[in-house]
């Protein structure tokens, strides 16, 4: 008789790419009035346990001190949310 196992599935990885999370916290920017051609490239970040993004932005400063925002984007959903 065949074992049956109780453990869980493996993790499956997120379904949007990096760069289409980027894409939708760049729109999410714009319509919240920021230019993300004002900040550095931003990077996104995977979180596995919630199944989110996390997209920050850096502004472009000469003397080391500017603005910074993040954009959280859910896996699934794709809806984007801006934070500070």
């Amino acid at each position: 008789m065949p074992t049956r196992s109780t453990s869980s599935p493996p993790p499956v990885g997120p379904k949007l790419t990096a760069a289409e999370v980027i894409e939708l916290a760049n729109a999410e920017a714009h319509k919240r009035g920021y230019n993300p051609a004002e900040y550095q490239k931003p990077l996104a970040d995977y979180h596995a346990e919630d199944e989110s993004w996390s997209v920050v932005y850096d502004q472009k400063n000469a003397n080391g001190i500017g603005k910074h925002f993040s954009v959280s984007v859910e896996d699934q959903s794709k809806k984007a949310a801006l934070g500070r």
